[in-house]
C-alpha cells in the first residue's frame, strides 16, 4: 500500500480517474473537469483508499510484463511514468540500480 499525502493522491487521481469512488466520478460528470480538478480533488479525496487501489493496480501492471525484465538489468528508462508508482514496485521486486524518467 502507498501512503499518500493529499497532493500525491490528487496527481494520481488526475492521471487515473478509475481510482475514484463512483460518487466522485458522478460529481465530476455533473460539475465538470475544472471544478472537480480545482476544488473536489483538494478537499474530498480518500488518500488511504487511493493509495491502496493504486498499489494494487501497479502490482497488476508489473505482473503483466515482469517476465520481460531480465534480473541482470540495472537500468530502467521510464517514459511517461506519472508519479512513479510502477517504478517503485519494480524497484521493490528487482535489484535495479538506476531509473531515468522522461
Amino acid at each position: 500500500m502507498f501512503y499518500l499525502k493529499k497532493n500525491e493522491a490528487r496527481l494520481i487521481v488526475l492521471q487515473r480517474i478509475e481510482l475514484l469512488s463512483s460518487f466522485l466520478k458522478r460529481i465530476r460528470k455533473i460539475f465538470g473537469r475544472y471544478f472537480f480538478s480545482n476544488f473536489i480533488t483538494k478537499y474530498f479525496l480518500n488518500t488511504k483508499a487511493i493509495g491502496k487501489d493504486y498499489y494494487i493496480r501497479m502490482e497488476d501492471e508489473l505482473r503483466s510484463f515482469e517476465k520481460h525484465i531480465n534480473p541482470e538489468d540495472k537500468n530502467i528508462l521510464s517514459i511517461g511514468g506519472g508519479i512513479g508508482g510502477l517504478e517503485l514496485i519494480i524497484n521493490k521486486n528487482f535489484s535495479i540500480n538506476f531509473f531515468d524518467f522522461i
